[in-house]
């Protein structure tokens, strides 16, 4: 491959830049140069602006290569920033070489083959796209006694599982202290050290008299000066992220023994990564072991990274005994049913949310015989029908490497599959008018397929498999799917931020509708699901096919920022006020949505969907136009209308709005006039609301006509 990759770092040049970065690293100790790396790189750095990314995957990688060797006493303690500096520079520039390699390299023109080289070159310098806080909460609740398996799964693990996911924020709890003291030391040594410099008769370090002499200007010696008191204050700064068992001990409620237990399982040891180890990697074992074991304690560089890696680490854990693996297997699938059940309850309120279903079909089975299937999760809301398949598995290993054989098990396990199940129950419910389920009691439901408009298929994972198949482009690897019946996937912690900032269960289905649209569109794409979804709280993720008919590809990026500043402010792990992100209405418009959901009906829901499709400035119009109809007929006591026609044609809008007429009365001459609508237009649908002068609300009823 070497001739079809002209211009890039050749292999040997890469190895002679992580040999310059070893030697870089040989002279000092390697906790503490950890440490400062770290705190440049992560949440606590002293940099105006941290690294645009890559910044914890730098971390991990000077992670892997101190490991290589055992640790050895004697080193300096007193890392210069220079050395930080140099590091970073070779590191980030080692990652981009090697990025762009595995970027340039020629790809098969199978559809996994694209996606999991994708994937993996995602993978290499992505990091942990699930909220901490959030992250936490709902392991602690996969990990809570359900039907009784906490004690078998305790037992086995020698350590209470709950523990391992408070152990991240424990540990970061440990860290913020040790780092608050570090900063009053070093706040008192600049006020000593500046009142010893303006006696004379005091005398100073000799290390500190050779920065303060070098200094020519009043503002270079406060500089010299600041530099040797960081200097001092980060000196052995491997200390600040070491502690001892007892130091967690009480915080986690185990004692020092089970506490030990618990660091061992998420620790490595100095000397445990291969020798042969050089190029940054997709995948390693610091990602599920990322606390360092040494002589003087344990040291966690990345607290984030820790609860991260709990699920993993303890699934893997959990394998070393079947029946502790089938117990926990079973507990997990029955978590995801539930707290997908339990998102969608909360987002559609009034929604009938069926759960573990089965049926049976003939249509399926190759002979043609009554076989039985089911279905995680059937949702029904004023004419929309969600259906829903529930995964639970975790990614492999293997699979983050771009690994062909584990990357198509795990594409199978999580994406494939759960397609189709999720075709197969569609297919079934389209071949009869009333499609027959069962409920796990025994009783028999009907889905009538004339009582939705929308159906939607849902793929809910536990494990976030965005980098696979957030890009439209490989939903590919579904081969044989209509691209208008291929499922929106989503894992568990997305679909709970969405929710999250849903201001009313419309605007849930209609951002449902405009993201599998994209699958058709092919065009646009982002790296993570919450781009999308910041994008439609921005700007609706409207995309005028003309306007973008130059462009090969839209790619959606920095959409997620703000909400993840606010879901920081909201949990208090930032002081920084942020507004709660949302879809901005013009107000008579957003006063027309409330009153729409008041009404909760199949009729509001579409009405609802049809504004919700508008542009920012057709919003605008509309608004404006019901305010001024609104004020002619307080004036004139007239009945006052206006329409307006979708774009493509297929379906239109009317508000109508009276002053001396009963509101059944208006709503007869409404129903009338979308009919006439539809036929002079050659609309399919067509929408309208109805206004009274004198009425608390904007929207007092609401129609919904189908040609």
């Amino acid at each position: 491959m070497e001739p079809e990759l002209t211009g890039l770092a050749t292999y040997k040049e890469l190895h002679n830049l992580v040999a310059e970065i070893e030697a870089l690293i040989e002279p000092y100790d390697p906790l503490d140069l950890i440490a400062s790396f770290a705190f440049e790189n992560l949440a606590y750095s002293t940099a105006n602006e941290l690294p645009d990314n890559g910044g914890q995957a730098f971390v991990e990688y000077l992670v892997a290569l101190c490991l290589k060797k055992k640790a050895s006493s004697g080193r300096s303690r007193s890392i210069p920033p220079s050395t930080i500096t140099n590091l970073q520079e070779k590191i980030q520039r080692l990652f981009s070489s090697v990025a762009l390699r595995r970027g340039m390299r020629s790809q098969s023109s199978s559809p996994i083959d694209k996606t999991r080289r994708h994937a993996e070159l995602m993978f290499l310098s992505i990091r942990n796209l699930d909220d901490f806080d959030h992250l936490e909460t709902m392991l602690l609740s996969l990990l809570d006694d359900r039907a009784g398996s906490a004690a078998l799964l305790d037992a086995h693990l020698r350590f209470r599982a709950v523990a391992a996911v408070r152990l991240a924020s424990t540990i970061g709890d440990v860290l913020d202290e040790k780092l608050a003291v570090r900063r009053l030391v070093g706040q008192d040594l600049l006020q000593k050290l500046r009142q010893d410099c303006a006696d004379q008769s005091v005398q100073i370090p000799d290390e500190l008299k050779q920065f303060l002499s070098q200094a020519r200007t009043d503002e270079e010696q406060q500089s010299a000066l600041l530099g040797y008191v960081a200097k001092e204050t980060f000196a052995s700064f491997g200390d600040v992220y070491s502690f001892q068992p007892a130091a967690i001990a009480d915080k986690l409620s185990l004692d020092l023994k089970d506490t030990s237990t618990l660091l061992d399982a998420f620790s490595m040891k100095f000397g445990e990564v291969a020798a042969d180890y050089i190029l940054p990697s997709p995948s390693h074992e610091f990602l599920f072991r990322p606390i360092i074991k040494s002589d003087r304690g344990y040291f966690c560089p990345i607290p984030d990274l820790l609860l991260w890696s709990v699920r993993p680490r303890l699934e893997e854990l959990f394998k070393t005994n079947q029946d502790v693996w089938d117990q926990y297997q079973k507990a997990r699938g029955e978590f995801l049913v539930e707290q997908g059940a339990a998102l969608f309850r909360s987002i559609l309120p009034t929604a009938t949310v069926l759960t573990k279903l089965k049926y049976w079909s003939t249509q399926f089975s190759k002979d043609s015989s009554l076989r039985e299937y089911e279905l995680d999760l059937a949702v029904v809301f004023n004419g929309i029908l969600f259906l829903v398949e529930c995964k639970g598995g975790t990614l492999p290993t293997e699979a983050r490497r771009g690994k062909g054989r584990p990357t198509k098990d795990a594409l199978e396990d999580l994406v494939m599959e759960p397609a189709t199940q999720l075709d197969r129950a569609r297919k079934h419910i389209d071949a009869s008018p009333n499609a027959s389920f069962q409920l796990p009691s025994g009783v028999s439901i009907i889905i009538d397929r004339a009582s939705f408009d929308l159906r939607f298929l849902v793929a809910l994972t536990l494990e976030d498999v965005n980098l696979f198949i957030a890009d439209p482009e490989h939903l590919a690897i579904l081969e044989g799917f209509a691209d208008e019946h291929l499922p929106w996937i989503v894992n568990l912690l997305t679909l709970q931020a969405i929710a999250q900032f849903i201001q009313f269960p419309g605007e849930f289905v209609h951002y449902v509708s405009r993201r599998l649209k994209l699958n058709l569109l092919k065009k646009v794409r982002a790296v993570e699901e919450l781009d999308y979804f910041g994008c439609y709280l921005d700007s609706g993720l409207h995309f005028d096919e003309q306007k973008i008919a130059e462009f090969t590809d839209v790619a959606l990026d920095g959409f997620t920022e703000p909400i993840e500043a606010y879901r920081r402010f909201e949990t208090g792990r930032s002081i920084v006020s942020v507004e709660k992100p949302a879809q901005k209405f013009p107000p008579v418009l957003s006063a027309i949505l409330s009153d729409l959901r008041r009404m909760d009906s199949r009729p509001a829901l579409q009405t609802s969907m049809l504004l919700l499709d508008m542009d920012g400035a057709t919003r605008m119009q509309v608004a404006n136009t019901v305010e001024d109809l609104r004020g002619k007929a307080v004036v004139d006591r007239k009945l006052h209308d206006f329409s307006i026609l979708r774009k493509d044609g297929t379906a239109g809008f009317t508000f109508m709005v009276a002053a001396d007429l009963s509101r059944q009365e208006v709503v007869d001459r409404l129903a009338a006039w979308c009919q006439m609508k539809m036929e002079t237009t050659g609309a399919q649908n067509w929408c309208g609301i109805t206004s009274l002068v004198g009425s608390r609300y904007v929207a007092d009823a609401c129609l919904f006509a189908k040609a």
